[in-house]
């Protein structure tokens, strides 16, 4: 979800009954990309991203290359994944 959306992807936001504000700085809204891509996906809804997903060679990314939408569902499910990741690498 891009920091800064248009205001037609802040429609479908909506009409998906999320709310960008509440949502865009949590978790589940990071991942990274390589140099190659990171610039041109910044502000980008996921669905204009796949493509740059599923051809990046970072790992952490092979989960996104699953998902053909990103609405709630997709967004928890993610979300999950990078909670859990973390635990694995970061452990208190």
């Amino acid at each position: 979800m891009p920091k800064r959306p248009r205001k037609e992807y802040l429609v479908v936001l909506e009409k998906l009954g999320i709310d960008h504000a509440e949502e865009v700085y949590k978790l589940h809204n990071m991942t990274i990309l390589g140099e190659e891509y990171n610039r041109k996906a910044s502000n980008d809804a996921f669905e204009n991203n796949i493509g740059m997903y599923k051809k990046s060679k970072l790992p952490i990314n092979n989960k996104l290359k699953g998902f053909e939408k990103w609405g709630m569902k997709e967004i928890q499910a993610w979300g999950k994944f990078l909670l859990e990741s973390s635990k694995k690498v970061w452990v208190l």
